[in-house]
C-alpha cells in the first residue's frame, strides 16, 4: 500500500498561529510515515523547524496587484502554478488553510482527482476580509471535501452544507521546543508580566499597556514584556511613552523560543479583541503560567474555566484587566492554583492528541469516494 500524500497549502511559514498549527502537523504527520509536502506563495524560507523529509515548494506567486488587470493576471499565474504544483507532486489530499487559498486549490484540481480540506483557525466574523472574500467562503467552502474548524463559533459562521461534512479540532501544544518540565511558579525569581502575539489591534495590546499602568501604580517592581511584531508597534511605543512606562514596559520583538521565554515570567495576560483558537495562550498555559484573559470570541472561553486555571475579564476593559492581574499579583495561593491547573492542558491538548485527531480526520476523508 502506497504512502499517504499529505499537501498544506497557504501564503507562508513565517511568525502566526495558523503557520505554527501548518509546521506542527507536517512534522507530527511526517513521523508517522506519510509523505507530507508544503505549498507556499512566497519564496521565503520556514521560520519554524520542519522535518527533512518534507517537500518544501514555494509557488513564487505573492505579488501585489495594482490594478484589476494585474489581478486578473496574477490569479490566473496562481492557478496555473498551483496546478502545475498538484500535477508534479500528485497528493491524496490538500489542506488548505484560509478560504483564499482554499478557492485556489478547488479550482486548479479539476480531473486530479486530489482530495481538498478547508481549514479556518481564525474568527470568520472579524477576519476583516472584503465583501467579495465573505461571499466566497459561502459559495466555495461546500465545493470542499471537508472542512476543520476550531471552534464551534466559527463553524456557525458557515453554510449547512459546509458544517456538514466538518470537523471542529482545538490547537494544541504545538511548539516544538515546549520543555518537558517546567519551573514551580515559587521557583521564578521575577516579578514579571508577559505577552506574546502580532502587534496588530485585534490583539489588543493598547488596552493591556493601559491595564499595566494602572496595575503598575500599585506594584511598581513588576515590568511588562510584550513579544511579536506588527503595524502597530510605533502606536504602542508612544502609548507606552504617554504613560511613562519606558522602564517598566518593552515591546521585545520577534521571539524564536516562545515557551522558554514564557516559563522565565510569572503572569501571563491576554487582552485579544477577537481570535480563533489562540496558540499563544495554549503555549501560556503549558508553561504554568497564571493567565488574565479576554473573554473575546472565539477560543479563551473553550480554553478557560475562570478561577481554576485562569481568570476571564471583559474585552476592551482595562481596569478589569488591571484587577485581575492584581489579584493574581496579591493571592499567591491562587496564582498556584491557577498555574497547577494551566499545566492540565499538555494532556487535553497535546501535540500527540490533536495531530491524531487531524489526521483520523483528513485519512476518512480520502477515504470517503
Amino acid at each position: 500500500m502506497e504512502k499517504l500524500h499529505i499537501m498544506f497549502y497557504y501564503g507562508s511559514l513565517q511568525q502566526g498561529g495558523a503557520e505554527r498549527v501548518i509546521a506542527s502537523l507536517a512534522n507530527n504527520f511526517s513521523q508517522r510515515g506519510a509523505v507530507v509536502s508544503i505549498l507556499l506563495l512566497d519564496d521565503k524560507p520556514s521560520l519554524h523547524r520542519l522535518d527533512e523529509r518534507i517537500n518544501y515548494l514555494n509557488l513564487c506567486a505573492n505579488a501585489v496587484s495594482r490594478n484589476l488587470t494585474g489581478a486578473i493576471i496574477n490569479n490566473l499565474r496562481r492557478i496555473g502554478r498551483t496546478r502545475t504544483a498538484f500535477k508534479t507532486s500528485r497528493p491524496d489530499v490538500v489542506v488548505c488553510f484560509g478560504i483564499n487559498n482554499l478557492v485556489f486549490a478547488v479550482l486548479s484540481k479539476a480531473f486530479l482527482g486530489i482530495k481538498i480540506i478547508g481549514s479556518e483557525r481564525s474568527n470568520p466574523y472579524r477576519s476583516g476580509e472584503s465583501s467579495f472574500w465573505r461571499k466566497m467562503k459561502r459559495i466555495m467552502s461546500p465545493q470542499a471535501d471537508g472542512y476543520i474548524f476550531s471552534t464551534e463559533g466559527a463553524k456557525g459562521y458557515y453554510p449547512v452544507k459546509t458544517q456538514k461534512k466538518s470537523a471542529v479540532i482545538p490547537n494544541g501544544v504545538f511548539a516544538d521546543t515546549m520543555p518537558r518540565r517546567v519551573p514551580l511558579l515559587r521557583e521564578r525569581r521575577q516579578q514579571t508580566i508577559c505577552s506574546t502575539g502580532r502587534l496588530e489591534s485585534g490583539k489588543g495590546f493598547d488596552t493591556l499597556i493601559k491595564a499595566f499602568a494602572i496595575f503598575h501604580e500599585i506594584l511598581p517592581d513588576y515590568t511588562l514584556h510584550i513579544y511579536g511584531e506588527g503595524t502597530q508597534q510605533l502606536q504602542l511605543e508612544q502609548l507606552i511613552a504617554a504613560k511613562g512606562l519606558q522602564n517598566h514596559a518593552f515591546l521585545e520583538g520577534y521571539a524564536t523560543d516562545v515557551p522558554a521565554i514564557l516559563c522565565s515570567h510569572t503572569m501571563f495576560a491576554f487582552t485579544s479583541r477577537h481570535e480563533g483558537m489562540p496558540n499563544g495562550l495554549i503555549e501560556a498555559l503549558a508553561c504554568g503560567l497564571p493567565c488574565v484573559v479576554t473573554n473575546c470570541d472565539f477560543g479563551p472561553a473553550d480554553l478557560i474555566n475562570t478561577g481554576e486555571n485562569g481568570l476571564l475579564v471583559p474585552v476592551d476593559d482595562e481596569k478589569a484587566v488591571a484587577e485581575a492581574m492584581k489579584r493574581i499579583a496579591f493571592d499567591q495561593k491562587l496564582a498556584e492554583k491557577l498555574s497547577r491547573n494551566a499545566l492540565k492542558i499538555r494532556e487535553t491538548h497535546s501535540m500527540e492528541e490533536i495531530s491524531q485527531r487531524f489526521y483520523d480526520y483528513i485519512t476518512s476523508k480520502v477515504k470517503e469516494s
